[in-house]
């Protein structure tokens, strides 16, 4: 059934080996475990292709099950974890709670999270965070029906333990629940400055719930907030070890090499990522957004100057105070071009 309630039918063809197997047991303990956390009855957006294996055009997992919870709808997905689905090795399902009633679109956002993750052969840990090309509504929908998704001003999201369902215990082992939160770009630069674990902690004094609201403002603008992730980050120091931005590259010239960083916001961003890393005795790796461009710079903290080349990453050696991480800090929009010797 579509989320509009009309109907439609599917017919498709099932060969040997490309029926999905199910522990029924494993399905009987989630929805026993939504049940005692919500507030109403547990429902499955149901594919009639879930019958089918990953592998024979199935969807990534067996079921996304829903659950009223206060205001709010909690989503899970069943299949991703051996609890469900024999066929898999992991031992955590993907969650989101939303605001408002069950619709399509969480569910669809979690299925690409188990798809990317299966098709990948990286798990989405909690700690991480994950940006989109698109938005959350959107990113896991066909371009020719992202129109019937709605737009919203989130595009990542970061992974944590869900704090209304942690754990789930099946017949068939433990299972661990991951929530995702959707967050603003905005949000991913402040957090990265600190922890997931530390921005969420701080973003939960305002709704500890962790609910997905597609309607709400940054929490960059929140004073409490911000100033919770900036005692963190000058405390503890950012977590992350990268910082992906456009145009990073470097290229041997004339007996030396010459690396070039965009300008502006984005060599600002640099700048307070150095600052929170460097002086903790953490590297920094800088690469481009684009994954088909390998060149990356590595920043190491050391009282001395030094220069070497691993592959395609150049690692220099730096102290906070040298002069060329001071060009970070007040760059042109034109860009930064560096020449080493």
């Amino acid at each position: 059934m579509s989320n509009d309630g009309t109907s439609h039918s599917v017919s498709f063809t099932l060969r040997q080996g490309e029926v999905r197997e199910t522990h029924d047991a494993g399905v009987e303990a989630f929805d026993a475990a939504l049940a005692r956390v919500g507030d109403g009855e547990v429902m499955h957006f149901m594919d009639p292709r879930r019958i089918q294996t990953f592998a024979a055009g199935g969807p990534p997992v067996w079921s996304v099950a829903t659950v009223p919870i206060g205001p709010d709808t909690l989503y899970l997905t069943y299949g991703l974890s051996r609890a469900i689905d024999p066929a898999r090795p992991s031992t955590f399902e993907m969650s989101v709670r939303v605001r408002g009633p069950a619709t399509m679109w969480p569910a669809l956002f979690l299925r690409g999270l188990c798809r990317y993750m299966i098709t990948s052969g990286r798990a989405l840990e909690v700690g991480q965070f994950m940006p989109f090309p698109a938005p959350i509504t959107r990113f896991a929908v066909a371009p020719a029906e992202q129109g019937q998704m709605p737009d919203a001003p989130l595009n990542a999201a970061c992974f944590v333990e869900d704090p209304a369902l942690p754990r789930i215990e099946t017949p068939h082992g433990a299972v661990e629940v991951r929530r995702a939160i959707g967050i603003h770009p905005d949000e991913v630069e402040l957090m990265e400055l600190w922890s997931t674990a530390g921005f969420v902690s701080a973003i939960a004094r305002r709704d500890p719930t962790l609910a997905t609201d597609l309607a709400r403002p940054s929490y960059v603008h929140d004073a409490a907030v911000r100033a919770a992730v900036e005692e963190g980050s000058a405390r503890d120091g950012a977590a992350f070890s990268y910082v992906a931005i456009p145009g990073v590259r470097w290229a041997q010239e004339g007996g030396g090499i010459v690396a070039h960083f965009p300008g502006g916001a984005h060599a600002a961003r640099i700048h307070r990522m150095l600052r929170a890393r460097l002086p903790f005795g953490r590297h920094l790796l800088i690469h481009d957004i684009d994954p088909s461009n390998p060149l990356a710079v590595a920043i190491e903290p050391s009282p001395q100057t030094g220069l070497r080349v691993e592959g395609p990453t150049l690692v220099l050696s730096l102290p906070m105070e040298h002069p060329l991480l001071t060009t970070l800090e007040n760059a042109s929009p034109q860009g930064i071009r560096w020449d080493l010797k």
